[in-house]
């Protein structure tokens, strides 16, 4: 999802779950009645998975970008561990049970959700602008910033990082020998003006990426079709059954088909050529 804030992040996700179970609590009582209990535990923690692990993954490519890997893979691991633990423990508690809570109590919460999601407990963590010539006037400090946005912002691996950045590296280094007195940012601009010039040869990088965000919807078709296929084969199938199997595979074929090398080099062309625009622009910028 393209959010530049965790908050909002964690915003969107409560207002989509909460509409979730507004609708679908809604069809349920309209269906069985208000007073019956039509939800069971089971449901409860497909719900506690579905939505810990959408979570935590979001949260773990989110931070990724930004450039954490140590916050990423901390949230990332253990959200998705705590999802399913927490999930397994309430189906082994309840199983097929129903709980005892009646159909009118599902919307309610439902609603409650995402009207609280617009007040989460906690805000952003501030962020040091990373135009402020004035907040890495420490030479390791600016490489550790631009490394970081090599990494983060354009899917450098940490060699790769290093390889382009190593001429940079030579040169402040002849300069200090040199007893030359321009600060690091007066010579190379800010780290992130810096990573913008450095932006415009990262193909392998986008290539990289592009894979990884194809692959996930064929991990989530996986994910169902292991369960789905052998109801869709039963013989006592229903009509459901056989209307999420027909969109699962058409889902499937989908995905499929952007795996396409056409959409590869349109995809990194395109990013490509996003990067040497914003290039040229600053740039430009700084000519005048």
């Amino acid at each position: 999802m393209p959010v530049n804030s965790s908050v909002l992040l964690l915003v969107g996700l409560g207002i989509g779950v909460g509409l979730l179970c507004t609708g679908f609590g809604t069809w349920v009582g309209f269906r069985d009645g208000w007073t019956a209990n039509s939800w069971h535990y089971w449901r409860l923690a497909a719900l506690c998975a579905g939505t810990g692990i959408a979570l935590s993954g979001h949260l773990w490519w989110f931070y990724r970008v930004k450039g954490k890997f140590a916050r990423s893979w901390a949230l990332g691991v253990a959200g998705i561990a705590v999802s399913i633990a927490a999930a397994a423990l309430i189906a082994t508690l309840g199983d097929e049970q129903a709980l005892p809570m009646p159909n009118w109590l599902a919307p309610i919460l439902g609603i409650a959700l995402a009207i609280g999601a617009f007040w989460p407990p906690f805000k952003d963590e501030p962020e040091a602008t990373r135009n402020d010539a004035t907040a890495f006037t420490d030479p390791e400090a600016w490489f550790a910033e631009s490394t970081r946005l090599l990494r983060g912002r354009y899917g450098m691996r940490a060699r790769e990082a290093a390889s382009v950045l190593a001429p940079a590296r030579e040169h402040w280094s002849n300069m200090c020998r040199a007893e030359d007195e321009a600060s690091i940012v007066e010579e190379f601009g800010t780290p992130n003006e810096f990573a913008i010039g450095l932006g415009v040869n990262t193909a392998t990088a986008l290539r990289r990426r592009w894979l990884m965000l194809r692959l996930l919807p064929l991990a989530l078709v996986f994910l169902y079709g292991t369960s789905l296929l052998p109801e869709a084969l039963a013989p006592d199938r229903g009509g459901w059954d056989i209307f999420f199997a027909v969109c699962v595979a058409i889902f499937a074929a989908v995905s499929l088909y952007e795996l396409r090398p056409a959409n590869r080099a349109e995809y990194v062309e395109s990013k490509l050529a996003q990067r040497r625009a914003h290039a040229r622009g600053l740039e430009e910028g700084r000519d005048e």
